[in-house]
């Protein structure tokens, strides 16, 4: 019995190193393993968020662009329209002018 509890302790000392020494390599690579795998998730969805806050800013300023744009053509019509009224009105005061005033030139000229 003795002889067998002594070549027990002789060969199961190393085999249990070996174990508890294989076991932590194992240990390690599975830590290893995880860290690098949340390493990767994080950074993938850091660069997810990151790209859809690229979008978000990209499509806002599209949208105060098209705003400033649509703004500028209608001053541009405005004031376009304005001047056309303002043309429209000045010819057409200047019409009324010249065919009065030739009306009482004739008118004068007629009359003794």
């Amino acid at each position: 019995m003795e002889t067998l509890g002594a070549l027990l302790a002789e060969v199961g000392g190393p085999l249990l190193r070996e174990l508890i020494v294989s076991s932590s390599r194992v240990v390690v690579v599975v830590v290893v393993v995880v860290v690098v795998v949340v390493v990767v998730v994080v950074v993938v969805v850091v660069v997810v968020v990151l790209v859809v806050v690229l979008v978000v800013v990209v499509v806002v300023v599209l949208v105060l662009v098209l705003v400033v744009v649509v703004v500028v053509v209608a001053a541009v019509i405005v004031v376009v329209v304005v001047v056309v009224v303002v043309v429209v009105v000045v010819v057409v005061v200047v019409v009324v002018v010249v065919v009065v005033s030739t009306i009482q030139i004739r008118y004068k000229v007629q009359t003794p």
